[in-house]
């Protein structure tokens, strides 16, 4: 699973002031710095944390500077040690350079350490909710407990909508603390994915039915596909517990009666369809079908569309058969002329997964 790396680092903001033969401090502000993240709508695929997109932030604090970064042997006991809450699933804005501050601010505590957890927030700067949901309540809420490193997203809904899709990330507590007196140490973190990626390409063998009827992709779209789940999230795994009611289509592909579609190529790895780069991000959940319409003409030169159903499953086995948190699954749709063929392969999100699938 590729790991998504940013630095939290305190903006240097101490002012020096004086009253008889006391010196006071003020505390540095606790700020975030990505140094090697990624764009967090849809799939991530960039090296650059977005300007535009928060970080939701928790944090708590020991009254003793403990661990030291980066001795491992040093590591707190979370049950007896940063028991005190110190920021409560706070939002943190882009400021100006690398650098994220509180959209309030807020300041390292004059002594102690402080250990953070955290994740991305969509752009649209909505923090999720704390509140706990009552019996039968579907609030989407967002919890974590530092005893037992897991954040948990109750009833989270994904949207079927690839240009509203949201790549949901997440870090947990980090054994790296700092107190106020070494605020401009970078604090290292590692962001997770939660959910999974889903590429379709598409690629020819020959023309459908005469010469230069090439093949023209009309619509491709995922069916059934879970959008709302709970998630528990600890250390670098996502455990989702699926609605068995929410579902839907979501359309990877589409285009108006007017439009010629997508033509294919010959080109040995395809072409990828979709309406939104790297939109199609779903829970991970059993894999669906795929609707695929598709036209060519015929020699009389009529126009012929027609429609296959192609199962993206990915083992037999059903403990196998998963899209998984943290993996990108390319499906590679070749057309021949009467049949279709799965052959997928899994790679993490790190690599391309091909799934070869063969339209014939």
């Amino acid at each position: 699973m590729k790991k998504l790396f940013i630095s939290i680092l305190a903006v240097a903001a101490a002012v020096a002031c004086t009253k008889t033969n006391v010196d006071f401090e003020q505390p540095a502000e606790i700020g975030f710095a990505p140094v090697a993240s990624m764009s967090s709508k849809a799939a991530l695929n960039t090296a650059t944390y977005p300007t535009e997109q928060p970080i939701g932030i928790w944090s708590n604090y020991d009254g003793t500077i403990l661990p030291t970064a980066g001795d491992a042997s040093k590591t707190p006991n979370y049950a007896t040690n940063f028991t005190t809450a110190y920021l409560n699933n706070v939002k943190f804005v882009f400021k100006s350079g690398s650098n994220w501050g509180g959209a309030t601010p807020y300041y390292w505590p004059t002594n102690g350490s402080l250990v953070f957890a955290g994740y991305s927030i969509p752009k649209d700067g909505n923090i999720i909710t704390t509140a706990k949901p009552t019996d039968g309540d579907d609030a989407q809420t967002v919890s974590y407990d530092f005893t037992s490193d897991e954040m948990v997203f109750k009833n989270y809904e994904q949207s079927l909508n690839t240009a509203d899709t949201f790549d949901l990330l997440w870090f947990g507590r980090t054994a790296d603390s700092y107190n106020y007196r070494n605020a401009s140490t970078a604090v290292p973190v590692q962001f997770h994915h939660a959910l999974s990626w889903i590429t379709i390409k598409v690629k020819g063998e020959g023309t459908a039915v005469a010469k230069d009827n090439v093949w023209a992709i009309k619509s491709v779209k995922l069916n059934n596909v879970i959008n709302k789940g709970t998630a528990t999230l600890k250390g670098t795994e996502a455990k989702w517990t699926l609605s068995t009611t929410d579902k839907g289509a979501m359309a990877v592909f589409t285009t108006s009666e007017s439009e010629p579609g997508q033509s294919l190529t010959a080109d040995k790895d395809g072409k990828v369809i979709e309406a939104v780069e790297n939109g199609t991000v779903v829970l991970p959940q059993t894999p669906v079908t795929l609707t695929v319409t598709y036209s060519y003409k015929t020699p009389a030169g009529v126009s012929i569309t027609e429609t296959k159903d192609v199962n993206l499953k990915l083992s037999d086995n059903e403990a196998d058969n998963l899209w998984k948190p943290g993996y990108h699954y390319t499906y590679t749709l070749t057309f021949k002329s009467n049949e279709i063929l799965v052959a997928p392969t899994v790679a993490t999100w790190a690599d391309d997964g091909n799934h070869g699938v063969t339209v014939e």
